[in-house]
């Protein structure tokens, strides 16, 4: 770790970079390990990184940071979602410091107008899984594919013993196409991408669902206005007793001695 000052984030990209991390759901992994958020400081800026030991998954965001500083250090789930719940105007301090046996984060957040700092003892960097080597070309994607892909998608098998269904099939066919199906159901939609024919999984479809891949239509308010509502009857109402049709018993009325 060669890292001379903190580094200065923006809140707006600690926010969205925690809403595409977390769709890996590495808060909720049993290894400790696991509950870390990699950061890796380069000559090209910040990567934050999780893995779940089957998906790697990672982002570059801003930061401001020395042009000759190289720091590989974890930041805990926790000091992740607190740095997240700052001023939206405000930036972030992020500074590692002691060796990587022993390691300390200093977090330094504005909220409400004021300075909050935390110190957090994350879990040694060197037990961190390595990123995983890629071996062969890489596709790249259009964002109008992403679109399809969640059109697709929900047809793709969720049974785990036809793991080879568990995903879509980017199909260079006629000129590229999305093919999902369960055995019964079968979708397809023309899509538009540069490489060879590869499945992708069903996992990696729930990360690339992130708006930062797909656009989705805001919700308008007021939309349910005009519309009639039916309102569902109480279960717990007591119901009137229906009358025995059996012969009515006479009232015995006390009589005063």
């Amino acid at each position: 770790m060669n890292q001379n000052a903190p580094i200065f984030i923006p809140v707006s990209a600690i926010q969205a970079a925690r809403k595409l991390l977390t769709r890996l759901r590495f808060e909720r992994l049993r290894l400790p390990v696991l509950n870390h958020v990699l950061a890796t400081v380069d000559g090209a800026g910040l990567v934050l990184a999780v893995t779940d030991l089957n998906h790697w998954l990672e982002t570059r965001i801003p930061a401001t940071i020395s042009p000759e500083a190289t720091a590989r250090f974890l930041i805990p789930a926790a000091a992740m979602a607190a740095a997240a719940r700052g001023d939206k105007e405000s930036s972030v301090s992020f500074d590692a410091s002691g060796t990587s046996d022993n390691s300390a984060l200093k977090l330094v957040v504005t909220c409400g107008g004021m300075l909050v700092e935390s110190v957090d003892q994350p879990v040694t960097v060197s037990v961190f899984p390595l990123r995983p080597v890629l071996d062969g070309r890489v596709t790249n994607v259009p964002k109008e594919t992403m679109l399809t892909l969640q059109t697709v998608a929900p047809c793709a098998s969720t049974d785990a013993s036809r793991c080879v269904l568990n995903g879509v099939l980017f199909s260079a066919n006629d000129g590229g196409t999305l093919i999902a199906t369960d055995g019964r159901l079968l979708a397809g939609a023309p899509a538009r991408f540069a490489g060879r024919e590869f499945i992708l999984p069903s996992t990696a479809v729930h990360v690339l669902g992130h708006p930062d891949f797909t656009w989705r239509r805001p919700r308008r308010r007021g939309a349910d206005e005009g519309r009639s509502r039916h309102a569902a009857p109480d279960r717990r109402q007591q119901l009137a007793r229906p009358r025995s049709r059996g012969r009515r018993q006479p009232r015995h009325s006390r009589t005063r001695r």
